[in-house]
């Protein structure tokens, strides 16, 4: 039971390092969390750190014994399941290796494969989100900002509307609500005000309290999988096999319909094509992951797609590959910030 608490203290641990380097690049680490002893850390490249923290879930996955009992009734995530807790960790495993497929394959490889080994997510049960209560403040953060801080300034916009159109997308009516029967979306970008009743705005399903927040799920993982098939990394399956069943996945879990998937498969530019395949994972997997903005933003910069909109007065390498530093930071470590 404590090697396990230690495992999945130690997969959330990782899972924060991974998107605090995604976002900013080099960071502190080796010197990090040391408090008063050390409040000046050094800077870590980041490669390093993805290599650090990729034998850190390794040694924890290794440490997961489904037979034994983890956190119980004090996990809000997966309720004291540690076979969840350990899907969850391969997939962590297997998302980690395919950050680093253009630059490392050898590492990719092994990390990829080594998550498929351990048994990653294979469908919504095993899905780690996270589910509020309800109960301000343990409300989803959309909730927080339309009802209870009441925003009304937040819009989707042409860059995901515009592309979902074209390919008649079967999300839009789940995710969306029309303008005089259609979807419309925001212009991304641009300076002036728009009106907010002119557009599309989100559907019901955003403004549950309770609606979950996805830290990873099965539409995820297959569209890693898809590239790593394609990329001839051994983890089963084909690409094409794989890209068919995120889509799927993506559509069923949103209240779509088994026809409705299949219909938007068969066409020409959703389709699987290997002779295109960033094109294509890049774009589904980038829909898929709306509302993930984060994950989306991310795989954005490694696979080069979709084409996003140029806010006004920019040109499209103006878009950000990474979050500035704190602005304090400067002040607050100086020597290591430049």
């Amino acid at each position: 039971e404590r090697d396990n608490k230690i495992a999945i203290a130690t997969i959330l641990e990782v899972y924060a390092w991974q998107c605090i380097i995604d976002a900013w690049g080099d960071m502190p680490y080796s010197e990090a969390l040391m408090l008063a002893d050390n409040s000046t850390p050094v800077y870590d490249d980041a490669a390093g750190v993805y290599t650090a923290i990729i034998s850190e879930l390794g040694i924890a996955m290794s440490m997961l014994k489904t037979s034994a009992a983890g956190f119980g009734g004090a996990d809000v995530l997966f309720h004291g399941d540690v076979a969840k807790w350990k899907s969850f960790g391969a997939s962590l495993q297997l998302r980690l290796g395919m950050r680093l497929a253009d630059v490392n394959e050898g590492a990719a490889k092994a990390a990829a494969e080594a998550g498929v080994a351990n048994g990653v997510i294979t469908d919504f049960d095993q899905n780690a989100s996270l589910v509020y209560s309800g109960v301000v403040p343990h409300v989803n953060g959309i909730y927080t900002a339309f009802v209870v801080d009441g925003r009304a300034d937040y819009l989707p916009t042409n860059t995901i509307i515009d592309l979902m159109n074209s390919m008649e997308d079967p999300r839009r009516p789940l995710w969306f609500t029309t303008v005089d029967g259609e979807y419309v979306g925001a212009v991304a970008g641009l300076d002036g005000a728009q009106t907010y009743a002119n557009f599309s705005n989100f559907s019901a399903v955003f403004f549950d309290p309770k609606f979950p927040a996805i830290l990873q799920d099965v539409v995820e993982v297959e569209f890693l999988l898809a590239e790593a098939a394609q990329r001839g990394f051994n983890v089963g399956g084909t690409a094409e096999e794989h890209y068919n069943h995120a889509i799927e996945a993506s559509i069923l879990y949103w209240g779509g319909t088994q026809a409705e998937a299949d219909t938007y498969l068969a066409r020409a530019d959703v389709a699987y094509d290997a002779s295109k395949w960033k094109e294509l994972i890049g774009t589904q997997k980038w829909i898929a992951l709306y509302n993930r903005g984060v994950e989306g933003w991310a795989e954005w910069r490694r696979l080069d797609f979709p084409v996003l909109n140029v806010p006004e007065g920019m040109v499209y390498n103006d878009i950000p590959k990474r979050y500035p530093y704190p602005y304090n930071e400067i002040l607050n470590n100086k020597a290591s910030y430049e």
